[in-house]
């Protein structure tokens, strides 16, 4: 009887979740999406299976009222396809649970509801490690995604080292990085190292140009060896812009003017401009990242007290340098390259143009132009420096013969200029 009830079980699971999408999202209505190790808002969204650790989960609703809303959380594999496994293989607790800490904006021009989510709670904790996804939907309408986000849960079985080398397989030290790594597998016995274990290399977090590895170079003892992959070559790109739009009385770093047309304030950036020869120039910045905050007010209560503003973001370039497909992004575009991030060239101005609705805070970006083929290419509009400071993670799975799902068994993160 048991047995058949789990196979029911799963059954119904790989039916709703057939042909289920998980990349990142947020509905038109809901916007600053914030997922990390709970405690660090600039943390990457890890957490270690079987301790303490949780990973919160924030995000607005445009408007005065708040929405009845809900969760669920599936695992997936290291390609993010949901995993063909039941709930309780995974979880404990239920599918779909409520989502019940919410607050209201308070003196802001525009009117948001602040949602937070922490995971594991009390109504579903993890059992194992992997990939995970967590779609976000009114209660009454559970068929509508309104937000989507991911994160994931290590158990560190595995030490992975690394190194990012400027004297690339493919020539031209002076635009690229190279990533070699080793994973020691501390006297686990993998039975078919090249079957069995994958990895997933990503720059800045940035998942939309992630690589996989599928097998090592070669084995030495204990230690799966990574060396020389000529996948693993990444542009080296520039240092990231940024901006800090956290007051609204004065003009930031990055920010030309401030000005208000109700029903919000406008931010103007200091436009930037299109120069592929230029000599390399050191920024601090924080690959990518943002940072909510108020001037006028205390830091913990930016969640509910940041005002919403819209920022112009321009860059300069001939008309001759003009692609199609430019846009601007950094943690902000919760990893979406859509119309609402998309740069429109200015023939009047010779310039790309873009307005983005944003949180005040402290933000990074840049500027990337997608092909027709779709592939993203961040040189097109920004130079290559070997020098420039990156992060890599490195993401390594283990699935035995006779597994059914991918376990995450190792996570570290390098920097280029420190990990040399």
């Amino acid at each position: 009887m048991q047995f058949k009830l789990i196979a029911t079980l799963l059954i119904f699971h790989q039916l709703i979740t057939a042909q289920r999408t998980t990349e990142p999202y947020l509905d038109v209505d809901f916007k600053t999406l914030q997922t990390y190790k709970t405690g660090e808002p600039l943390s990457y969204p890890v957490i270690e299976l079987s301790t303490n650790q949780s990973i919160s989960i924030h995000f607005d609703g445009l408007g005065a009222n708040e929405k009845n809303l809900s969760y669920r959380i599936y695992h997936c594999d290291a390609l993010w396809n949901i995993s063909k496994i039941a709930l309780n293989e995974y979880a404990n607790g239920f599918l779909e649970n409520y989502i019940e800490n919410y607050r209201f904006s308070l003196n802001t021009t525009t009117s948001y509801v602040h949602y937070q989510l922490e995971i594991p709670n009390n109504d579903i904790q993890l059992k194992i490690s992997g990939n995970y996804v967590v779609e976000i939907f009114e209660t009454h309408n559970p068929g509508k995604i309104l937000v989507r986000t991911r994160f994931f849960v290590v158990e560190p079985l595995f030490d992975i080292g690394a190194k990012i080398d400027f004297n690339t397989t493919k020539g031209m030290r002076n635009f690229y990085q190279q990533v070699h790594f080793n994973i020691n597998t501390n006297n686990i016995i993998i039975k078919d190292p090249y079957n069995e274990i994958k990895c997933v290399v990503t720059k800045n977090n940035d998942y939309q140009q992630r690589i996989i590895v599928n097998s090592p170079s070669y084995i030495e003892h204990n230690n799966l060896v990574f060396n020389y992959i000529n996948a693993l070559i990444f542009d080296a790109g520039d240092e990231y812009s940024y901006f800090d739009c956290s007051s609204t009385q004065f003009s930031g770093p990055g920010i030309d003017r401030v000005t208000f047309f109700a029903p919000y304030y406008h931010i103007d950036l200091l436009a930037d401009v299109f120069n592929r020869t230029k000599a390399y120039q050191f920024r601090y910045d924080v690959n990518g990242r943002m940072f909510l905050r108020k001037q006028e007010t205390d830091i913990q209560y930016a969640n509910t007290e940041a005002d919403y503003v819209v920022v112009h973001f321009t860059i300069k370039a001939n008309k001759e340098d003009a692609f199609q497909n430019v846009f601007v992004e950094g943690d902000f575009c919760t990893g979406q390259r859509t119309d609402n991030f998309k740069m429109i060239y200015n023939e009047e101005f010779s310039a790309y143009q873009a307005s983005v609705l944003l949180k005040q805070g402290h933000y990074d970006y840049k500027y990337t132009v997608k092909t027709n083929s779709g592939e993203i290419v961040p040189s097109k509009l920004t130079p290559n420096y070997y020098l420039t400071e990156n992060e890599y993670q490195i993401y390594s799975y283990y699935k035995p013969l006779g597994s059914r799902y991918d376990r995450l068994v190792g996570f570290n993160s390098f920097d280029s200029l420190r990990d040399r």
